[in-house]
């Protein structure tokens, strides 16, 4: 199985790299990445959010809370702490898993946040608790420093900017949060200005405090999330990872940031970023990847490890479905079912495009023989091909392309771009019948058989917005805006869209006729709703938390909660079973492509899974 790392930290003084991945392991390395260590698998161990490391211990963090204390030159686990036994305002509730980063080493103590939000201190070596510090309100703390007097800050995700002093005992705000701004997970210290600077996913930059809490610089250079930010030993330079496939090299010798120099694109989105001995930096992709960067050049010197992924399944006539990997190819899934209420998955992977990630592809009538394909890639490509990937034709319209529609009459196909356009292509050979601009990245897209196209904009220092237009004449017929970022829209017959999303979207109904919200689907829901499927009289989301969630979709009532999927979740499908009111959901995510049991009296039950390999060819 592939391995995707989750976080690291780069020890200077041992001139190692510690990786941690989804499964609770940890990785010893060299720094030209050779893999020195491996790290034993425990019961305790699950999905590593936070690493860091003090003395001769490497620490981690993983989503259900627990503290792992790990020898440095072995990686043997030599103790783990259940952070939320160790709650001082919350004994006796249950905590849902989370994957909080913040963790932070003061020399004597590790720093690090349990589930229920409380930032917690304990001793290196005897993992003695010594010191727990709360926020007040239910926010959940991301990221840790510390000043030159050892004052603690952190910043929470909803972005706002939290303090103490060494006799506090409790977080106090010294920045209230900005609701446009959204998640900050990345909060440092610079120590050349003695002020903090904090990354945000929905601000297009850095927000730089001071340590009053007042506002010195709104520092805006992208249009996508702010990750993780990394400064050199001077603080001279600072180096930011950004959802936009990017790292930005930042000059910090004057009181005003300015951006010197851009390394990328990479693979997919960059979400972690140390700095190295000898200008080396250190990166991870979210899919997994991790990279050892020339930090004056941006070339990669080195790279281990990686995944591949499902974004999107689609029905592809009597073949059973269609799916883009993000390693390139195509995906044929094959699906019949057995005895048992067994299911059989037949897939065939194409040879890789060439064409960067494919997200998302379509089954259209006609092309070249064998059927055809119509998708989308983030370089830009909207192209055609046939079932085995032989491409008919590729059209470069722009911008990282998130998603794509057959037209009203099916000789054309519309899709979306993160550079904040929609265009209209030809189907027959891909010329560019027309392209309306946006004002924001556009992510989603629908058409209703009401006639209405539905555009799904992302925030941007703002409100992301979904947009009813005409589909004849693309007039805009009426707006929706909400705090946060539409992800997907799926019709569900006239009138009727299911939107998902971050922030307020969540996940609800909207009326495109009337253009106004329905019903809401949000208990339980604990972050990002990655996509949405209705089966019978429910709705089933999943969630970046790798929830999946059902609901009756009339009076929106929560019917089961559980967090199954394998990894992070993306495509949704659904197909008829034995019986009127049973189906099988097909779900495809980071690694996984997994089948459950579902109907309207039954919580989803998993029925198998299989596992992506980013180098299988043919049948896998």
């Amino acid at each position: 199985m592939d391995v995707r790392i989750t976080n690291l930290y780069v020890d200077e003084y041992s001139s190692f790299v510690y990786a941690a991945d989804d499964r609770g392991l940890v990785r010893k390395l060299k720094l030209n990445l050779e893999l020195l260590e491996t790290s034993p698998a425990l019961k305790h161990g699950s999905c590593i959010s936070a690493i860091g490391a003090g003395g001769d211990y490497v620490f981690t963090r993983d989503i259900l809370g627990n503290l792992m204390q790990w020898d440095a030159a072995t990686l043997q686990p030599r103790g783990m702490v259940a952070t939320g036994q160790y709650t001082l305002e919350f004994a006796g509730e249950t905590a849902a898993p989370n994957p909080s980063q913040a963790m932070a080493f003061d020399g004597e103590r590790i720093w690090c946040c349990n589930p229920f939000g409380e930032l917690q201190a304990w001793r290196i070596g005897s993992l003695a608790f010594e010191r727990s510090l709360s926020p007040d309100g239910d926010v959940l703390l991301d990221s840790v420093c510390f000043d030159r007097a050892g004052k603690v800050y952190a910043s929470d995700v909803i972005g706002g900017i939290w303090q103490a002093g060494p006799g506090d005992e409790r977080l106090k705000v010294l920045h209230a949060a900005e609701t446009p701004l959204g998640t900050s997970h990345s909060l440092v210290h610079d120590a050349r200005w003695d002020r903090l600077w904090c990354s945000t996913d929905n601000h297009g930059g850095i927000l730089i405090v001071g340590l009053d809490g007042a506002v010195s610089e709104r520092f805006e250079f992208t249009r996508d999330d702010v990750e993780q930010i990394a400064f050199t030993g001077s603080g001279a330079e600072a180096f930011v990872a950004c959802f936009d496939h990017y790292i930005y090299r930042v000059d910090n010798r004057e009181a005003t940031p300015r951006i010197v120099a851009r390394f990328g694109p990479f693979k997919f989105q960059v979400n972690h970023v140390r700095v190295g001995p000898e200008r080396t930096l250190y990166a991870t992709l979210e899919s997994g990847e991790l990279y050892a960067i020339d930090a004056d050049s941006g070339a990669i010197m080195a790279q281990a490890f990686g995944t591949d992924a499902v974004w999107g399944i689609d029905p592809a006539s009597a073949e059973g479905f269609c799916a883009g990997l993000e390693s390139g190819s195509l995906l044929s899934i094959g699906v019949q079912p057995g005895r048992h209420g067994d299911v059989a998955l037949a897939l065939h992977k194409s040879p890789d495009l060439g064409l960067g990630r494919v997200r998302r592809v379509l089954s259209v009538e006609g092309g070249v023989a064998g059927g055809a394909l119509v998708g989308i890639s983030t370089s830009g490509a909207v192209f055609k091909t046939d079932r085995d990937g032989r491409v008919e034709w590729t059209q470069a319209v722009g911008g990282i392309l998130r998603d794509i529609v057959i037209g009203p009459d099916g000789s054309s196909v519309i899709v979306a771009s993160e550079d904040g356009h929609i265009s209209e292509l030809e189907l027959q050979r891909g010329r560019l019948l027309r392209r309306l601009a946006c004002a924001r990245p556009a992510w989603c897209l629908a058409l209703d058989s009401s006639g209405r196209l539905v555009v799904g904009e992302r925030s941007l220092g703002g409100l992301g917005a979904v947009r009813v237009l005409d589909a004849g004449d693309w007039s805009e017929l009426g707006r929706l805006e909400l705090e946060g970022n539409p992800k997907r829209l799926r019709p569900l017959g006239p009138g009727r869209v299911l939107v998902v999303g971050n922030g307020a979207f969540r996940a609800r109904m909207l009326d495109t006729r009337a253009v106004q919200w329905g019903t809401e689907y949000r208990e339980w829901v604990m972050n990002t709703v990655e996509n949405g499927i209705t089966f019978g009289s429910r709705v089933y989301i999943v969630t970046y938390g790798q929830q999946l969630l059902s609901f009756d979709a009339g009076s929106a009532e929560l019917k089961s909660v559980q967090f199954s999927p394998d990894s992070f979740p993306k495509g949704l499908a659904v197909m008829p079973g034995g019986a009127p009111d049973e189906g099988y959901l097909l779900m495809g995510g980071r690694e996984f492509l997994s089948v459950y049991r579902i109907g309207d009296q039954i919580d989803p039950a998993l029925l198998k899974t299989v596992y992506l390999a980013r180098d299988a060819q043919g049948m896998l």
